[in-house]
């Protein structure tokens, strides 16, 4: 038999009288000191946890709670972080998208103060969607209270500066508010991000620019004709009057001849005689729809775009719906 060294036994036993040691829920190991170390142990504890989640006997915040009532805190903690993270549910979702239609339905019947309920609510519903916003300032635009309808469109610009809608709105109301200087810059500075937004290059009248992103615009067309053509460029303007005529369907007899005279006498009143015929057209008027409202309409565009998250929720949801 081996013989066992004293000292060796003596060193074990008093191993084994030690309490165990704890771990902390971050795996850190608790050691239990003898209380004359307990001054060294508040000092070290307080420069590292400074006793907030604590949870040793007698110390830290949590030191009364019982630990069960500690994890259920935590775990409410965490159920609620986690809901402010969901998507929209399918309630709000449907609430979001009718409160968007019966918004533009509204603005469509020019029954404002309705409209404006409905797009106040979508603001509630949605605060972080832009045509929210956006549209309750056309709505204000259109009743008059200029210096709303900017606080509005203003607001979903900072949710949205790159929209070209969005900005060409900003425009309007600057402009409608006697601020022609900052509309013209607003529409430059949109441009910069859209260079090819059809409604913004009408509305700088850069018809150069305007032709050449939409080569089959009537309305377009005849109007960079007319600008050459007031500015002593003749030759330039039958150029784009010819081309015009060559992208023209059949046209009323009376609109033939009318477009032929401009065409082989490009002049200022000629232009203005053709262009007086096409405007009955329906070639011509879709052709205007693409570059701004009809004319008489209220100033301003709705915009019809969700942002695409919402736009990605409800189409989830009608998806849904058409589900049998």
């Amino acid at each position: 038999m081996h013989e066992v060294d004293p000292a060796r036994l003596r060193d074990v036993a008093e191993l084994d009288a030690r309490p165990p040691a704890r771990h902390t829920p971050r795996g850190a190991t608790i050691e239990h000191h003898n209380r004359a170390d307990g001054a060294h142990e508040r000092e070290d504890h307080h420069q590292t946890t400074h006793g907030v989640n604590d949870i040793r006997p007698g110390t830290g915040a949590l030191a009364s709670l019982p630990m069960s009532r500690v994890s259920f805190c935590a775990i409410g903690i965490l159920l609620l972080l986690g809901c402010r993270k969901q998507q929209q549910n399918p309630a709000d979702a449907g609430a979001i998208l009718t409160a968007r239609t019966l918004g533009l339905a509204y603005v469509e019947e020019n029954r404002l103060e309705e409209a404006s309920n409905e797009f106040v609510k979508l603001i509630r519903l949605a605060p972080e969607e832009p045509s929210g916003y956006a549209n309750l300032g056309l709505v204000y635009l259109r009743l008059g209270r200029y210096t709303d309808a900017r606080r509005e469109i203003d607001r979903a610009v900072k949710l949205a500066p790159d929209d070209p809608d969005i900005r060409l709105l900003q425009a309007t109301a600057q402009r409608l508010s006697g601020d022609s200087n900052a509309a013209r810059r607003t529409l430059e500075a949109s441009l910069q991000q859209s260079p090819r937004h059809l409604k913004t290059l009408y509305a700088l009248q850069a018809w150069g620019r305007l032709v050449e992103a939409a080569p089959a615009n009537v309305a377009a067309r005849l109007a960079y004709a007319e600008a050459l053509l007031d500015s002593g460029k003749v030759v330039e303007a039958r150029d784009q009057l010819e081309l015009l005529r060559q992208r023209l369907p059949t046209l009323p007899m009376q609109a033939q001849r009318a477009f032929a005279v401009a065409v082989a006498n490009p002049a200022p009143a000629s232009l203005a005689r053709a262009q007086a015929v096409l405007e009955t057209t329906p070639i011509y008027q879709a052709s205007m729809a693409e570059l701004r409202g009809p004319t008489g309409t209220p100033p301003g565009y709705p915009i019809l775009t969700f942002s695409a998250r919402l736009a990605l929720t409800s189409r989830r949801l009608r998806g849904r719906r058409s589900l049998p």
